[in-house]
Parts: structure tokens; sequence; C-alpha cells
């Protein structure tokens, strides 16, 4: 399997600044997703967005805290075998393997963990109702409006 060279840091329960720096090795530019985010949602749009009640149903729990563990101890879960160096860890190798028999609805469970895990709401209380009346204004075609608001 493959592993994030020298980064044994967990990414649930993480404050998602320090994420983003650990993950851009200091300064974050604005819109960058964290590397969990960008895995699993690839890998949903990848194989998944033909399944019905995609993120309602429960993924087998077994493959979610598989999931969880190998993101948590470096290592990248989902994808084509091969070696890269990218924006999330610039320099860096980084070994991407493929294990094509993981239950999607895992997947789609590992980012609701994730976002439940986090020590802080992704948007904060006090911009909250705008965000919903940004949402509503622009019926979610972009979030670059929600952007202002942070």
């Amino acid at each position: 399997m493959g592993r994030i060279a020298d980064l044994q840091i967990p990414v649930f329960g993480v404050e998602l600044d320090f994420l983003l720096q650990r993950e851009t090795e200091g300064e974050v530019p604005p819109g960058t997703v964290p590397c969990i985010l960008d895995q699993c949602l690839s890998e949903i749009e990848a194989r998944g967005l033909q399944e019905v009640g995609l993120y309602r149903i429960p993924g087998a729990s077994s493959a979610i805290s598989a999931i969880r563990e190998q993101f948590d101890s470096g290592m990248m879960p989902f994808g084509q075998s091969y070696v890269f160096s990218n924006e999330y860890f610039p320099g860096r190798e980084v070994t991407y393997f493929s294990q094509d028999y993981l239950d999607i609805f895992a997947v789609c469970d590992t980012v609701k963990t994730w976002l439940r895990s986090l020590p802080q709401a992704i948007f904060p209380s006090q911009c909250y109702y705008e965000a919903i009346q940004i949402m509503r204004e622009f019926q979610c075609l972009s979030v670059s409006p929600l952007l202002t608001l942070f």
C-alpha cells in the first residue's frame, strides 16, 4: 500500500486550517480542498454517481473503519497505481493504489464521518443563515459567492 512520506498525523478530528497547512506545507491558496475530500469525491464521481441513495444508504462499518485508518496513517486508499507529486504534497512522492472492491457507500460515509469529526463547523454559526440565503439565490450553482463570507 502507498504511504505518504513522513505523514503520520491523523486527518479525522483535526482542525481544517491545520490539515490544509500540513498538506500544502505552508500557506494555503484560496479554494484548497483537503486531500481526503478530493480523493473520496473523485472516487464517488468515478464509480458512484449511478447509485441510488448514494449518501443515504449506509456503507459497511468495517469498510468505513478501514478507509479511515488508511487516511489517518497517511495512506491513499483509492485510485490508480502510480507515483506522483501533486499540489497537496509538493516535492513528495505518493503511491496511489486501487481497491475497486471498496463499497462506494462506505466512501460516502467516510466523507460524512470526516465532516462530523471536524472540531469546528465549515460554515461558522454566525454565517449559517447568510450562506443558506446565498445558496438559494444562486441555486447552488457555485460556491464562489460563499467564499465572500469568510
